[in-house]
C-alpha cells in the first residue's frame, strides 16, 4: 500500500492569516510578569489562593474566561486573587 497521491506535497498557509487581537480593554485580574512573580505573588500566595490563568489575546474563549473568572473574583470581595 503506497502513499496518497499528494503526500509529499507541501502547503501553504500564510493566506490564511492570524486571528483578529481583541481590543485592548482593561481586563480583570493582575498581570504577572517575570520580574513580579517572586517578589508579588508568591508572598500574596501565602495569605489567600492565587488562581493564575495562562490566555491569548487571540482567543475569544480565553477572554471570555478570563472575564468570567473576573467577576467571580469580584463577587468572593477578594478572598482570593486572580493572576494573568
Amino acid at each position: 500500500m503506497g502513499n496518497p497521491p499528494n503526500f509529499a506535497q507541501a502547503v501553504d498557509l500564510s493566506s490564511l492569516g492570524k486571528p483578529k487581537a481583541a481590543p485592548s480593554a482593561a481586563m480583570p485580574g493582575l498581570e504577572v510578569t517575570a520580574a513580579n512573580l517572586t517578589a508579588e505573588f508568591l508572598p500574596l500566595s501565602s495569605t489567600k489562593p492565587v488562581i493564575v490563568i495562562a490566555w491569548s489575546a487571540r482567543s475569544p474563549e480565553s477572554i471570555e474566561m478570563v472575564n468570567i473568572l473576573g467577576a467571580l473574583e469580584k463577587s468572593y470581595q477578594g478572598s482570593w486573587a486572580l493572576a494573568r
